[in-house]
């Protein structure tokens, strides 16, 4: 029952991509240097007076299926034309087409989670843009992967909150999935983690034309 729900769950992230409506600028290409986030994973203990409501489909179980697809290369990428961005790519793409048309949640702090998910994968696909506008300056190449040897190296930025994404899905699937009891990496409002802010930061910091993105 649960491969049948977590296959209903990833064809609607697959079926979100038709609805992309996300509009591509170009980014400033020399980055100053960004703050880096910590790996330590920390034990939490859950806080009972946070409530939350699922107000779509199925948030849990989208939750606990992108923590999975995030542990591996994704199927849509073969090992011939494999790239670390490329791969950084089509897992934002699933999860912002999602928490923007599918799975909604209620809960003051749980909402800003997912808004820093959707911020978050914005910017990778933003990258994304970055790395091949050389090729067609109308994201027309973000998906060519016959261009892949033309594309852009990796910048911290993207590398950066790729990471930060990885962490938030765990804390998200921990605080909502786990009653709270698990290790995280203190990047959830939901779970009162203490690296909040340094990743907000991180985010504001992007750039775009030469100005902070607030």
């Amino acid at each position: 029952m649960r491969s049948k729900t977590l296959f209903a769950i990833g064809t609607l992230a697959v079926a979100g991509i038709l609805f992309t409506g996300y509009t591509l600028t170009k980014a400033d290409e020399n980055p100053k240097p960004i703050p880096k986030a910590e790996t330590v994973k920390k034990v939490v203990d859950p806080n009972p007076n946070k409530k939350w409501k699922d107000s779509s489909i199925n948030a849990k179980g989208w939750v606990a299926f992108e923590v999975n697809a995030f542990s591996k290369t994704d199927p849509k990428i073969s090992k011939s034309e494999y790239d670390e961005g490329y791969d950084y790519y089509l897992k934002a793409q699933s999860v912002s087409n999602v928490v923007r048309g599918y799975v909604r949640v209620e809960g003051g702090d749980l909402e800003k989670d997912f808004e820093n998910l959707r911020e978050l994968a914005g910017i990778i696909e933003h990258e994304q843009f970055v790395r091949t506008d050389h090729i067609d300056p109308d994201g027309k190449a973000m998906d060519k992967t016959e261009y892949i040897k033309q594309w852009k190296p990796v910048n911290e930025r993207m590398r950066r909150s790729y990471e930060y994404m990885t962490k938030l899905l765990n804390d998200i699937d921990v605080a909502i999935n786990k009653d709270g009891k698990g290790k995280t990496f203190g990047v959830s409002h939901q779970l009162d983690g203490d690296k909040t802010s340094e990743m907000e930061s991180f985010m504001a910091y992007f750039e775009e034309d030469g100005e902070n993105r607030k």
